[in-house]
């Protein structure tokens, strides 16, 4: 099972490219994405505390990943974690999940937006903006299929849902959308 779940992980960090540049690099894109994933499924949220996991866990962690130079900084997960693109991340997700998670046959499929709260601006006038993230999700497991994320200035929710319906339209997957409100049109 730990196996299978390594590999998981890998497949997934393989779709995202590294964006350090390749001299003075002292650890290797999969161990430092590897141990981000699980720190982060493990409710280790920050660069001090990923640390923290990996030195706890080191015993593990040094021969699995093969760190011959020790455990890394908590630096080194934020100096890595500030060069990664969201748009690259959202891409590798949705790639894996066509892997891991397809979707076939009748599926009853749900639609969630959430606000990232640190991109608010402008709050408390008719220029708000912000970043949001719609996700798409089978309804009977809760295992989210595809994300993708938009800003509200320059498109709505409504239209991130249909393009992400879009993509089992053209493959001719029938799904049964479940949603909101928010994600419906008045026609004028």
């Amino acid at each position: 099972m730990r196996n299978k779940i390594l590999h998981m992980i890998q497949t997934f960090i393989s779709y995202i490219s590294d964006p350090r540049r390749k001299a003075g690099t002292r650890y290797s894109f999969e161990s430092l994405m590897t141990i981000i994933l699980l720190g982060t499924c493990m409710g280790y949220i920050g660069y001090r505390e990923l640390y923290r996991f990996v030195k706890n866990n080191s015993d593990y962690f040094i021969p699995e990943l093969n760190l011959t130079h020790g455990i890394p900084c908590h630096n080194t997960f934020r100096r890595l974690l500030q060069k990664l693109k969201a748009e690259d991340i959202i891409t590798a997700f949705n790639a894996w999940c066509k892997v891991y998670y397809p979707i076939d046959g009748l599926s009853a499929l749900g639609t969630d937006g959430q606000v990232l709260r640190e991109t608010v601006t402008n709050h408390d006038n008719k220029e708000q903006d912000f970043v949001s993230i719609v996700s798409l999700f089978a309804s009977k497991t809760g295992i989210t299929h595809a994300i993708q994320s938009f800003n509200n200035k320059k498109t709505s929710e409504i239209s991130i849902v249909a393009d992400l319906l879009g993509e089992f339209l053209e493959e001719k997957i029938p799904v049964l959308q479940q949603a909101d409100a928010l994600h419906s049109k008045k026609n004028d």
